[in-house]
């Protein structure tokens, strides 16, 4: 009898696997060796578990949980892929399997019919539903109104009103206004329709309106409870001198903030709450100073201190010239116009002595104030100084700020008239006649 052939490593496992799954599939036929089978293997996962063979997913590290994912998501797609053989041998079986017989047509249709009724009863009912939810709540809704009402009519029938507080007293003073209707229009709206239409009708009887000397006498006579006023040309040019005027007045950072004016020694003081107890500089509710120059106009101080606005009073009081000195200055009062000009040759201890330097408003000059030097776009110009809007310094260059800088100075402030300021990027620009002396020029 010849000897059995030597069996290699690979050959024996594959043996030993097939015999493996043949005794696993005998024992699963057997209901009572398949539960025995599955209690065995839980005490040995169990064992293994205490005795620290087997993790939990709580216990991994990040290199271990990986690893389980892999292996998971291996599992899952052998499985899919099992499923999925089944489907189609199952589908193949049921394409190869011949139809059964047919049902009749009547039946069919009936089935239909019914299916169709039960989908649309479905879908009414989900209707009705949601009505009676909606209905519930508005339901809920008006009873809560309803009580409120009911208790606050019950309040004010029981309530005993004092006939001299000042409440019932406002209440029965607008009881008797009599307001216009609605839609944005008032009384001068409705003036302005009753003399329209008088001039419609004036026109209507064959008489002719020409221009406003002749529309004038007709509506004195038609409407005489109506006071006309006629507004010339020259009466618009002075409301827009007045307008243009107006601009130059600088703007109060915390306007709406202010609830109080005390106006003293030249100077609005404004307050954020009213203050019985300081008379002049308040030391509660103080926001900051509007002072008033010669030429009655109004400018924002720098800081919002009392000390710090004194002292600045005196450093102004020093630095203010004389109407003597400027007697070079054309001979206007107040306000100067568009095309007046100031002649910068004697005004200032630091003004050159060139006949070219004339400052007129829309030019660039440079300020002083304290120690450092400001450029600015002069705005207006009084007879005792002029109002700038000065530049910050920025790292490289100079910007406007995004609050405006607008200040009255004197004309010893006043260094020098500069070249328009020379744009070399967005928002930034360069002063040619500062680009040498940057170093006595402040930081802000």
């Amino acid at each position: 009898m010849p000897r059995p052939k030597k069996l290699s490593d690979a050959e024996k496992k594959l043996k030993k696997k097939e015999y493996d799954r043949k005794r696993r599939e005998k024992m699963k036929n057997n209901t009572e060796s398949l539960e025995t089978l599955r209690k065995e293997e839980r005490l040995k996962y169990l064992n293994k578990k205490e005795k620290g063979q087997v993790k939990s997913v709580t216990h991994m590290n990040a290199r271990e949980y990986r690893q389980k994912r892999k292996q998971w998501k291996e599992n899952s797609k052998v499985y899919r892929n099992k499923k999925a053989i089944a489907h189609r041998n199952l589908q193949r079986i049921l394409d190869d399997t011949p139809p059964l017989s047919p049902i009749s047509v009547v039946q069919q249709i009936r089935e239909d019919v019914a299916a169709r009724n039960r989908r649309q009863m479905r879908k009414r009912r989900a209707i009705l539903y949601a009505k009676i939810v909606t209905l519930e709540k508005r339901m809920k809704n008006a009873v809560k109104l309803s009580e409120k009402y009911k208790k606050r009519y019950l309040r004010l029938k029981t309530q005993k009103t004092d006939p001299e507080a000042p409440a019932t007293k406002v209440n029965a003073l607008l009881k008797n206004v009599m307001y216009e209707p609605g839609y944005g229009k008032g009384a001068p709206d409705g003036v302005g329709g009753t003399l329209k239409r008088t001039a419609d009708k004036v026109v209507a009887e064959g008489h002719d309106i020409v221009d406003l000397n002749s529309l004038k006498p007709i509506l004195q006579s038609r409407c005489p409870s109506i006071l006309l006023f006629e507004v010339t040309t020259a009466d618009i040019s002075l409301m827009d001198n007045l307008i243009k005027q107006s601009r130059t007045i600088p703007t109060f950072r915390g306007t709406q903030k202010i609830r109080q004016f005390v106006f003293f020694n030249n100077t609005l003081q404004c307050r954020r709450l009213s203050c019985i107890d300081c008379e002049e500089d308040c030391t509660h509710y103080h926001l900051g100073y509007f002072q008033q120059h010669q030429s009655n106009r109004f400018t924002k101080r720098r800081n919002k201190s009392p000390q710090k606005s004194m002292e600045l009073d005196i450093m102004n009081d020093n630095h203010q010239l004389s109407l003597a000195s400027c007697s070079r200055i054309q001979g206007h009062t107040g306000l100067f116009k568009e095309n007046d000009t100031i002649d910068l040759e004697n005004v200032g201890s630091t003004v050159g002595s060139d006949s070219d330097k004339i400052a007129t408003i829309g030019d660039y000059v440079l300020m002083k104030w304290g120690t450092a030097k400001y450029p600015g776009e002069v705005l207006s110009v009084f007879e005792d100084g002029l109002m700038v809007r000065c530049m910050k310094q920025g790292l490289k260059s100079w910007r406007w700020p995004n609050i405006k800088d607008e200040q009255s100075y004197s004309w010893e402030d006043v260094i020098q008239k500069i070249k328009t300021p020379k744009l070399v990027k967005r928002g930034n620009y360069i002063i040619t006649e500062l680009e040498n002396s940057t170093s006595d020029v402040k930081t802000e």
